[in-house]
């Protein structure tokens, strides 16, 4: 079991952090002076272990790997690797039985896995403070190579804020306008919560070097700066908040109601202790049901499980199906109908309603008791905190009173079928109003987005309506795709921007018919955008009116374009296939390999290698960006041998205000 979530690991921050700063004059780094911002940070991780340099050296400008960023932070959350108790060495273990497969499909996949921290990456895993989807983040694949990434601010605030045990809080944290950054647009959806509520706790503030108000979010963490958030961070523990010494009890029955209002679950067992009561489950409580890491909306009634009470709250629950559903989420059980004893219930709250769009991917019609009419499993598409899409199935029971509608006319739940798109409108996991899509669709519109999806290899395209609605479907083998009515390969062969009639069985498309035609339009770059698989330029046309332009990458060489040229686009509905520059940029450019860095000047060569042939000042105000990653970096991010594209400022042919590395 999951059993000591919050507790080697404060016990280690408590002696470390209740005391307040420590004596500065502790530090032994050569390269962290004591005038240096992350001095006190530093000295204070390093006298305890939690984060060390290599000899007296502390590296404070190198970027920390994720693999870096899990050692650390499992020493911050209490893992040991000597002193280790029987209660935490079984902890250990078990953490590593249950996540160490699923991380050797990464070390598999990924040559250049580290597989030293795997123990500290499943007891992180265990404690919450990384979730499943975040190893899909360690590596980036580009051209058949394997690139590590490196540990972004934005998700350093993710990692941080769990290893506080406020995630709750955080997500449930009303942002003022006030508290924004000037780059709030920049902070991916997902991680704003977290950015913000650490904000609000004064562990970041905005970056003096890059603007007092900025974030950066996508700026790749130092070892310096990475010690100050997380130093500011083991701040906010309290002093005996955390210990060994917390009443652990093992607990085993079955839950009869789940109160998603309240984060609880009613439960009946042969202990006399937890029978018959209502239990409040932990945030950070490690779930797992039917072998598979779930959160508590994925709880139901009529699971069995088996699991650890500390002081009257699960902190680990494991459950087994056994054929039940879920309740209506404020309701309480009663006697009559139920077998499980009678139970005072909480006060009723009103539950907020939500909705989502899947397709049906089973259906039950039996009624299992008074408050479910059969349920409905429905698989939907999410997206992590950093951005990646994956599946996941979730379970609905029908609540008395759901409306169910195919199209306009109310159907039963017996006419949902698998393959079904469905629109479900719930409370918790209680279904109130379902719409089930005909099997047969069409639908006219803009084709506006395709891609590969990396997990299942299959195309996506979306394509929007009239009415601005966007449809995500798929193509199958079947699928018939003509375009100008000759047969094209769906991703090479479409075009974004071409005008689609498309029938679907389902959310599957059977015929899709674009037309697309070739067009010429003169503009001026305003913006490029490079990544491993695709890149795109945002440019102005002769009203000043931004367009973004997908690039033909096949045909087209994206790094020719100059932002601030005047450019003639050759395009193929709205894809760029050829282009001429018809005007230079105000502002030069020139594409070099990196030699070396000095005394804010950088020195460069017509070859990889070869013997300085330029050279060009540069500051903190210059711009790093791996165009392959995304990653913003300074200039000593910078290697040898690197191919780089340098902009040069306007008016000045030897001061590079941005700099891409190109490989």
């Amino acid at each position: 079991m999951k059993i000591l979530k919050k507790t080697a690991a404060m016990a280690v921050l408590v002696s470390v952090f209740a005391a307040g700063v420590l004596n500065a004059e502790a530090a032994t780094f050569k390269d962290v002076a004591s005038s240096n911002y992350a001095y006190a940070a530093v000295t204070s991780l390093s006298d305890k272990g939690i984060m060390t340099g290599t000899g007296d050296l502390f590296k404070p400008n190198d970027f920390l790997t994720k693999f870096d960023v899990s050692v650390i932070l499992a020493k911050a959350a209490g893992y040991k690797t000597t002193g280790v108790s029987s209660t935490e060495s079984a902890y250990y273990a078990k953490a590593l039985e249950d996540y160490g497969s699923y991380i050797n499909q990464f070390a598999a996949r990924y040559s250049g896995w580290d597989k030293t921290a795997t123990d500290e990456i499943a007891f992180l895993l265990a404690r919450g403070i990384y979730k499943p989807e975040d190893l899909t983040l360690f590596f980036k694949t580009s051209d058949g190579k394997d690139f590590m990434r490196a540990l972004s601010k934005e998700e350093a605030a993710v990692f941080l804020v769990r290893l506080l045990g406020r995630e709750s809080e955080a997500l449930s944290l009303t942002i003022n306008p006030s508290m924004h950054f000037l780059d709030d647009s920049g902070i991916s959806n997902a991680c704003k919560q977290y950015v913000y509520y650490l904000r609000s706790v004064n562990v970041v503030s905005g970056d003096s070097a890059q603007g007092a108000s900025n974030f950066n979010p996508n700026n790749a963490l130092s070892r310096a700066d990475f010690a100050v958030m997380l130093y500011r961070t083991l701040l906010l523990v309290p002093a005996n908040s955390y210990d060994y010494g917390s009443s652990y009890t093992s607990a085993t029955g079955r839950i009869e109601a789940v109160y998603f209002s309240f984060r609880s679950v009613y439960v009946s067992s042969s202990d006399s202790a937890l029978n018959g009561k209502i239990f409040p489950v932990s945030a950070e409580a490690a779930i797992k049901i039917d072998g598979y890491v779930k959160s508590f909306s994925d709880l139901r009634q009529g699971l069995d499980f088996t699991g650890v009470v500390q002081n009257g709250t699960i902190t680990a629950l494991t459950a087994y199906s056994s054929g039940g559903y879920i309740v209506t989420p404020t309701q309480a059980p009663s006697a009559s109908a139920s077998a499980a004893p009678t139970v005072s219930a909480p006060p009723n709250v009103q539950e907020a309603y939500s909705t989502v769009e899947g397709i049906v991917s089973a259906v039950d019609t039996k009624t299992q008791s008074t408050w479910t009419n059969g349920s409905i499993e429905v698989e939907l598409k999410l997206i992590n905190p950093r951005g990646v899409v994956y599946t996941e199935k979730r379970m609905y029971s029908v609540a008395p009173g759901c409306t169910i509608t195919r199209g306009d006319t109310p159907v039963s739940l017996s006419s949902a079928a698998k393959g079904d798109v469905i629109t479900v409108t719930s409370s918790g996991q209680a279904a109130y109003s379902i719409k089930l899509e005909e099997r047969n669709r069409r639908i006219v519109g803009t084709l506006t987005e395709k891609r590969v999806e990396s997990q299942t290899g299959s195309v996506v395209i979306v394509i929007t309506d009239a009415a601005k609605k966007p449809y995500e479907t798929a193509v199958t083998s079947t699928s018939t795709i003509l375009r100008n009515n000759a047969p094209v390969n769906a991703m090479t062969g479409l075009r974004v921007g071409d005008s689609v009639d498309v029938q679907l069985e389902y959310d599957k498309i059977t015929e899709l018919y674009a037309y697309g035609k070739r067009s010429t339009i003169d503009a001026w770059v305003r913006e490029i955008s490079i990544s491993a698989d695709s890149a795109q330029i945002t440019a102005a046309d002769a009203n000043g009116v931004l367009t973004t332009y997908p690039v033909i990458t096949s045909i087209a060489d994206p790094y020719k374009f100059r932002v601030g040229a005047k450019v003639r686009l050759y395009l193929d509905s709205l894809e760029i296939e050829n282009f001429t520059t018809t005007q230079e940029s105000v502002a030069s450019s020139a594409t070099v390999y990196f030699n070396n860095y000095s005394n804010g000047m950088i020195y460069t060569s017509d070859t990889k290698n070869g013997n300085t042939t330029a050279m060009f000042s540069c500051d903190n105000a210059t711009v790093v960006v791996n165009s392959i990653t995304g990653v913003k970096s300074s200039v000593t991010s910078l290697t040898s041998g690197m191919k780089i594209y340098v902009l040069y400022n306007a008016g000045s042919a030897n001061y590079a205000k941005t700099i891409t590395i190109l490989g």
